[in-house]
């Protein structure tokens, strides 16, 4: 069992509103600022955090900032760094605070937000996970795989 580093800002949180989770990604490692500004990561979502009363989470993503898995980055350690497995990795820490928190569909619905590579993260967690999440904002997100990109 690992431990994956995250955030969480309940200001504004009243029971029955939207969770927000900003997906950390291959940027500069997650500070504790990211769920009180936003920081390069998610600013839009703190922005909208008051607003609609959001209950605001902040995950790194495996293998960056404090979230190592393993003693060491061989490549047989490696195995576990892709983009299925971060998304599978979502959905756990999902499952985790629904049922630690008591969080329940369809008053408290989970909006994912990510730039970039976490853009495209927040994407495919939509996809892949729509019984979890229940929107997606992904900025700057290049979701079409390209051969050769340059």
């Amino acid at each position: 069992m690992w431990k994956q580093r995250y955030y969480v800002n309940d200001t504004f949180f009243k029971g029955t509103g939207p969770i927000f989770l900003c997906i950390g990604g291959e940027g500069p490692a997650l500070q504790p600022t990211v769920v009180v500004t936003g920081d390069n990561h998610c600013a839009d979502m703190m922005e909208a955090s008051s607003q609609f009363e959001a209950l605001v989470f902040a995950v790194e993503h495996r293998y960056y900032g404090g979230s190592i898995p393993t003693g060491d980055f061989t490549t047989a350690n490696l195995t576990w760094l892709s983009s299925a497995q971060a998304l599978a990795d979502l959905a756990e820490f999902i499952n985790y605070q629904n049922a630690q928190l008591k969080l329940q569909a369809p008053t408290n619905k989970w909006i994912t937000f990510g730039g970039s590579y976490p853009g495209m993260l927040s994407a495919w967690m939509r996809g892949r996970y729509p019984d979890l999440v229940d929107a997606a904002v992904a900025s700057s997100a290049p979701v079409k795989a390209v051969a050769n990109f340059q």
